[in-house]
């Protein structure tokens, strides 16, 4: 536009700057495009029809607009394209001008073409790949140039064998293994992609068809609990949460080259649940991509819930193929469409040589995590092999992981015996010195035990000789005197050595008697002091008392 002009005036460099905002050059030159090869009889009808597939229901509905029955799809004004020599994507690699010519005639029953295929890799040659579907019946109506880039990005792919579908983790064995491993994956990142039969793929969907798609994956979540962003509504605070895991939001240039993000942003949304243990992206690349995410080490769990929402969507149909498994806009995730992802702790840095090696072995990237030298990012790489199914993809990723931490684990194992030796060896010695001191405190206290019912038995063996001694005086002492009425019949322990003074003051005056029976009870009183005095000893006392009081009254008389 204004290409003839030297120089804009101010008026014309206004109106191109308007065009260049709105893209309308490229709009009507997909239109005219479009409706040359369609060869509608209504071209009016037909670019009004064309035209709103730009609008939302509610802009037209606003301005009482409505449009029935199907609408036109967008083909882009392309003729054989050219590459450069610094072009490397496999489109380049692949596409004659006689694949060109028979494929430019084709279309997919809901009007999907080959332009709308390749305008990534014409519009961008720094693409990997450079082509992406329409809808599921592109990889049949245009498989002469699908069939060998597929065969380029799956090298292991037999299109003569039938894809198998076994996503049943009870049957996976290394999985069961994987347990031991918990504390060294510090993150865990498991993601699937699905469309939908029926609907064209996001490089070929109306902003109506969106938000079809879009309603009905929101209805089917219904009874989950989360919480459905729309995308234009996202606030700071969840994208910055959603790029720290990983996952990508924003516009991207591959996908505005292949059409994918025209519209933007209506009809796309971002679901998260509660606990935020899985993420559900819609209308992004394809209709939905599942994330199952877990920071607990616990690989089953996330794939666990990676499961359980694909199987909600299942009624709603997805796009299959027979050989190429669940059929996605990129022909990079056919297949099972897994992508496994963590991030592990390992004790020593891996050298490049040993990464190269795990990565042809087990199909996988691994890639040194920027937060630390013995931390890596190892992502599965594979969806799509002869008789390959989600199960085989998860057994040789698991296996993956358990081979880098084989060694690992038996040298953890080996220093946690030495740990443990080295502290029985340490407290060994501790032990030895508490059982001697255990023993020597046994001693001491059983001697003091011992010790103690020996005294007791001496003191009780004292006052047994004392009563037997008393008890053999006053024998004595009856048959030589004859006690009055009022005299004690038994006698104190003390009695014998009054006997005693007895028989040597036989006929002495009872005066002599008294000085020797107090001299008796003060030796008496004397031994009390030593002995514990019984109930028995105190009343022999009060009678020997008694007696004393009762000799010094009479003295005492002889048979």
């Amino acid at each position: 536009m204004y290409k003839g002009s030297k120089k804009l005036n101010k008026a014309q460099a206004k109106a191109q700057e308007y065009v260049q905002k709105h893209k309308i050059e490229k709009l009507i030159s997909e239109m005219v495009n479009s409706m040359v090869h369609t060869r509608d009889k209504k071209p009016i009808v037909y670019m009004i029809k064309y035209l709103s597939n730009y609008c939302t229901e509610e802009e037209l509905e606003e301005n009482g607009i409505q449009v029935k029955g199907p609408l036109p799809q967008r083909i882009p004004l392309m003729n054989y394209p050219e590459f450069g020599d610094e072009c490397t994507h496999l489109l380049k690699a692949h596409l004659t001008r006689d694949i060109w010519s028979q494929m430019k005639k084709r279309a997919t029953h809901l009007g999907g073409k080959i332009q709308l295929c390749l305008q990534s890799g014409v519009y961008n040659e720094k693409e990997e790949i450079g082509i992406y579907a329409t809808d599921e019946e592109a990889y049949k109506v245009f498989d002469d140039i699908f069939t060998p880039i597929i065969q380029d990005l799956h090298p292991e792919y037999d299109l003569k064998v039938n894809y198998r579908n076994e996503f049943e983790l009870v049957s996976v064995q290394n999985l069961q293994k994987l347990p031991k491993l918990k504390d060294k994956l510090s993150f865990i990142k498991v993601s699937a992609r699905r469309n939908f039969k029926d609907y064209p793929f996001t490089p070929m969907m109306s902003t109506q068809i969106k938000f079809q798609v879009e309603k009905k994956i929101v209805e089917t979540l219904g009874e989950v609990y989360g919480h459905y962003h729309q995308l234009a509504k996202v606030d700071e605070e969840t994208s910055n949460w959603l790029n720290s895991v990983g996952i990508d939001i924003s516009n991207q240039t591959s996908h505005s080259n292949a059409g994918i993000n025209e519209d933007w942003p209506n009809g796309r949304g971002v679901f998260i649940d509660d606990n935020k243990a899985f993420v559900i992206l819609v209308n992004f690349e394809d209709h939905v991509q599942v994330f199952a995410i877990g920071e607990d080490g616990d690989f089953s769990k996330s794939l666990t819930t990676l499961i359980k929402i694909l199987s909600k969507f299942e009624k709603m149909g997805y796009a299959k193929h027979s050989t190429l498994g669940f059929l996605t806009a990129s022909p990079k995730n056919l297949g099972t469409t897994l992508d496994l992802g963590v991030r592990i702790k390992l004790k020593t840095a891996q050298s490049q040589d040993n990464i190269e090696s795990y990565e042809g072995t087990y199909s996988c990237k691994i890639k040194q995590s920027p937060d630390s030298d013995t931390e890596y990012d190892i992502n599965s790489c594979k969806t799509l092999a002869k008789n390959l199914t989600e199960n085989d993809a998860i057994n040789e990723f698991c296996e993956c992981l358990l081979r880098l931490t084989e060694g690992e684990s038996e040298d953890e194992e080996q220093e946690e015996e030495k740990a443990v030796e080295q502290l029985v060896e340490s407290e060994a010695p501790q032990q030895t010195q508490s059982s001697e001191d255990s023993k020597l405190d046994n001693t001491k206290a059983g001697k003091n035990d011992t010790n103690a019912p020996k005294e007791a038995q001496v003191a009780t063996e004292e006052v047994k000789k004392s009563e037997d001694e008393s008890k053999n005086a006053e024998e004595g002492e009856l048959k030589e005197v004859t006690p009055k009425k009022n005299e004690a019949s038994s006698e104190s322990p003390d009695q014998k050595s009054k006997d005693t003074s007895v028989e040597e003051t036989k006929g002495a005056p009872s005066g002599d008697s008294k000085d020797g029976s107090d001299k008796d009870n003060k030796e008496a009183d004397e031994v009390k002091k030593e002995e514990p005095a019984t109930e028995n000893e105190v009343n022999n006392d009060d009678d020997a008392n008694d007696n004393n009081e009762n000799k010094d009254e009479k003295p005492s008389e002889e048979p």
